[in-house]
């Protein structure tokens, strides 16, 4: 029988036990390149844990989630308009979805409509 493996182990204080709080960003972020979603923190990888995500106007919001200002593509998505509430969530994991590299910030390109954005995330070092 294989031991069971916590994907959270990765993710712990200093301390050596407690498990880091996820952490949430909310932002509107226009139409442009290099829109900053989450902030860089000195020494630590921003690791995505999940996200509320709504195109804030007409027509379809493409996003390329970015390792840092003009950094290398993470993820590429396409949000489709909806008034009535979010267009794309993903679920809080423990393990997470994808980070940056240590000391650069969760930056995005936003094309043709604005995004409303709420990010739950993880700061650790690695």
């Amino acid at each position: 029988m294989m031991p069971a493996i916590d994907p959270t182990k990765k993710y712990q204080t200093s301390n050596g036990g407690d498990t880091l709080p996820v952490l949430c960003a909310y932002s509107t972020a226009t139409v442009g390149a290099n829109r900053q979603l989450v902030a860089a923190q000195t020494g630590k990888r921003i690791r995505l844990m999940g996200w509320i995500l709504q195109a804030n106007g007409a027509g379809l919001s493409g996003v390329t989630f970015k390792d840092g200002n003009g950094g290398s593509t993470l993820c590429l998505l396409n949000i489709t308009p909806n008034t009535n509430g979010a267009n794309d969530k993903l679920p809080i994991v423990d393990s997470g979805y994808f980070e940056t590299t240590a000391g650069n910030g969760l930056y995005a390109d936003i094309a043709t409509t604005d995004l409303l954005a709420t990010i739950f995330y993880i700061a650790y070092v690695p």
